[in-house]
């Protein structure tokens, strides 16, 4: 059956640097997004004709909420047991180990406060910009982790399973479905939609598109989730399922939510340019 496999043999690791620390793909993947979210965020302020200088702002806050987001999720929700004895490797995320359900709660919290404390710009424009990158930000994650031999898929016989090497130490070298391959392209795939597909009077009102967003996301993820090896299984009301699972339901039914109010009011709020030109002059 291995014969027939993919067998996937890339190093984590691009090149060592100095002091044992080491350029690996997955922060190449993840320097991508930065590059891409950015861009794309200045170029959706300049052609709302609204200030460049807030992405600044909005990007280095929202990069930190998912890095912090996503490492501490995973630290405290999958991994606790080890990290309670290795402090000192919990800031270490280059080394693997990030979840995605941490960097949409933190990205979600962050963008509320932001936009809290700076009520010059509205949750919903915000909230619609930031989920194309945040999809992008998903495929380039995935792709890191399918060079970091993690995130597995469950045992195939089909010829497009995978043999990664590094997985669990070579141990059990046996073919999988790359499943981190197939949840980045449906994000990517997600992600065109959202912005060449789907009708403009779907995503009219301030906030909408950020509603299909996590319909769509989530729902993919309620998908693709059954297929990944190593998953944690938890109970509510007598029903298991994957814990991820309990984190995505919220997501979910938040955007249906949010399309469902936005049929009862003709109200749209818009960024006050303004005002926004007045603090950054």
């Amino acid at each position: 059956m291995t014969q027939l496999a993919i067998h996937w043999n890339i190093h984590p690791e691009i090149f060592p640097l100095n002091d044992g620390i080491e350029l690996r793909w997955y922060g190449f993947f993840f320097f991508l997004f930065l590059i891409f979210g950015y861009s794309y965020l200045r170029q959706a302020l300049k052609k709302e004709s609204k200030p460049i200088a807030i992405a600044d702002e909005v990007f280095i806050y929202m990069a930190l909420c998912i890095f912090i987001g996503a490492r501490l999720a995973y630290v405290f929700i999958y991994k606790l047991d080890y990290f309670k004895d290795h402090l000192l490797e919990i800031p270490m995320f280059w080394k693997g180990g990030m979840t995605g359900h941490g960097a949409y709660i933190a990205v979600a919290i962050g963008t509320i406060t932001y936009t809290y404390f700076r009520k010059e710009i509205s949750l919903g424009w915000l909230a619609d910009k930031l989920v194309i990158p945040i999809f992008f930000a998903g495929f380039c994650i995935r792709l890191g982790n399918f060079f970091n031999h993690e995130i597995v898929g469950i045992p195939t016989s089909q010829f497009w399973g995978v043999v990664f090497k590094y997985y669990n130490s070579g141990q059990f070298p046996i073919p999988r479905i790359p499943i981190q391959l197939i949840e980045g392209i449906g994000y990517l795939v997600i992600m065109l939609f959202l912005l060449f597909i789907l009708p403009k009077k779907y995503q009219e009102k301030e906030g909408n598109r950020m509603a299909w967003a996590l319909i769509f996301l989530f729902s993919w993820r309620l998908f693709v989730d059954i297929f990944k090896e190593d998953m944690v299984f938890t109970s509510f009301a007598g029903i298991t399922l994957p814990f991820s699972y309990w984190l995505s339901f919220p997501f979910i039914i938040a955007g249906i939510f949010i399309l469902s109010k936005s049929f009862f009011t003709k109200h749209k709020t818009i960024i006050k340019a303004n005002n926004y030109e007045k603090l950054y002059q």
